[in-house]
């Protein structure tokens, strides 16, 4: 497994996170290889309020994790949510 981590002030107030991950298949558990790019994208418009949306395994539709209780694989979907963060 390796991970890159990338955090970047775009000025503006706004930053942009980066998260990249390879993991190499696991072959006692029959899962295939896989990398997965994770971004979030942030503005502060004031101290105490952030707005973001952030995006999770943005390289496929879905990839296989680990195997559930029950033998079936459990795969991990493509995701994209949005947050309000505040902090008075």
């Amino acid at each position: 497994m390796a991970t890159l981590v990338s955090r970047a002030d775009l000025g503006g107030h706004t930053t942009l996170d980066a998260v990249l991950r390879y993991v190499d298949r696991l072959r006692s558990r029959s899962i295939p290889a896989y990398t997965s790019l994770d971004l979030r994208l942030g503005w502060r418009p004031v101290a105490a309020l952030e707005l973001a949306v952030a995006g999770q395994n943005l390289l496929d539709p879905h990839h296989a994790e680990f195997p559930g209780g029950g033998g079936e694989t459990v795969e991990v979907r493509r995701g994209v949510y949005g947050m309000v963060t505040w902090t008075p």
